[in-house]
């Protein structure tokens, strides 16, 4: 099976994250790796393929995740859950993020498997589930980082194949963390044509929104390729739709995405010190810590060196968004994230990958299990 047909059995099965059903995949997954696997196994929904010499402690892990986020069929030129090639493009939801990439990898280690190149080693896939709730669900990438902590499997290394981008290849030795609030004010409602002091619920929040985004700012910037922490407002409602009436109530929520060189605990303590004396409430919704790999290891280097001879288009450097990356770092795993296939328009309508990348990056693919 060529690695575009791998895509299109991936695109073509629904793992839309509202539905939880990426155990259908997870199944087709482990119907077709059985032939060339050594081992397959479910922990919870998430699917663990293991190939080569199962007592090596040369290891090296792949991850996936298996859901996408929703596709509004209405917004689409083609069905978002069939894959349709034109003009060298393979759209549908989940080509870039990231069927394409688990696809690639798959190939890659089946590839291995037939050259007979891994009597001394261990590949390890791991097809996970729930990721774009946030990376930060207890049942998908956790359970596997749990697993393998108990039995004591410890992969030297993890490549997560999010997508490339359109023009470049990213390979991010990290990414942001984040912390979801939801801020809430109470104020005081009264007749707003009153001579009176007003106890306005809505300015305390703007008030703690625009102090918060003094030292965060709305829009992220890189310094030496580290996406720094920001703040971003994506709810404001308060009071009622009357004219005369001073608003009692103000709720907010905010997404604060943190760096990989700050302390999430620090900057908690900082927004809460200003919600403090803005009078403004605050809990978290969600959290999600940030990761970071050292480029001195060996996942790091191999690669780099992989990509040096294939002359591949390059950039190092930290991914913005969340991925499931920390789970495995905060359990020891050196993990990059990034050179999944090149493609576009992604969580949007139309999503795409670029068909050729699929070879050029599985080559890479290939050549990193190949000298491992």
């Amino acid at each position: 099976m060529k690695t575009i047909d791998i895509l299109k059995n991936l695109v073509e099965i629904d793992t839309t994250n509202e539905l939880a059903n990426e155990k259908v995949l997870a199944t087709w997954l482990k119907d077709f790796l059985l032939p060339f696997a050594d081992k397959v196994e479910f922990v919870g929904d998430n699917l663990i393929a293991y190939f080569g010499n199962l007592t090596s402690k040369n290891i090296l892990l792949f991850n996936g995740h298996l859901d996408v986020v929703k596709a509004d069929k209405k917004e689409w030129d083609t069905d978002p859950f069939k894959l349709t090639i034109k003009n060298g493009l393979a759209y549908g939801r989940g080509t870039a993020d990231m069927k394409s990439g688990i696809a690639i990898s798959l190939q890659s280690i089946i590839k291995a498997k037939q050259a007979d190149l891994l009597k001394e080693k261990l590949i390890i896939f791991a097809g996970t589930v729930d990721e774009e709730s946030g990376s930060c669900s207890s049942r998908g990438a956790c359970l596997v980082a749990k697993y393998f902590k108990e039995k004591n499997i410890k992969p030297l290394g993890c490549l997560i194949p999010e997508p490339s981008g359109k023009n470049i290849g990213k390979i991010n030795l990290g990414h942001r963390g984040f912390l979801w609030l939801k801020c809430k004010s109470n104020g005081k409602s009264m007749h707003s044509g009153l001579i009176n002091i007003e106890d306005n619920a809505i300015n305390k929040m703007i008030d703690f929104v625009k102090e918060v985004q003094k030292i965060f700012t709305n829009q992220p910037i890189k310094v030496n390729k580290i996406p720094q922490t920001s703040c971003r407002v994506l709810f404001l409602k308060g009071g009622e739709d009357i004219f005369n009436k001073i608003p009692a109530f103000c709720e907010s929520n905010l997404d604060i995405r943190i760096s990989p060189t700050d302390s999430a605990s620090e900057i908690l303590n900082q927004i809460q010190a200003i919600a403090s004396k803005n009078k403004v409430e605050i809990s978290i919704f969600k959290k999600c810590n940030s990761s970071e790999t050292n480029e001195n290891e060996k996942i790091t280097k191999t690669l780099l060196s992989v990509i040096k001879e294939t002359n591949f288009a390059s950039e190092i450097g930290y991914a913005s968004p969340t991925c499931d990356a920390h789970w495995f770092s905060e359990i020891g795993i050196p993990t990059i994230n990034g050179l999944g296939a090149k493609g576009d328009n992604i969580h949007s309508p139309n999503e795409f990958i670029e068909i050729s990348s699929l070879k050029e990056i599985e080559k890479i693919h290939f050549n990193l299990i190949k000298i491992w």
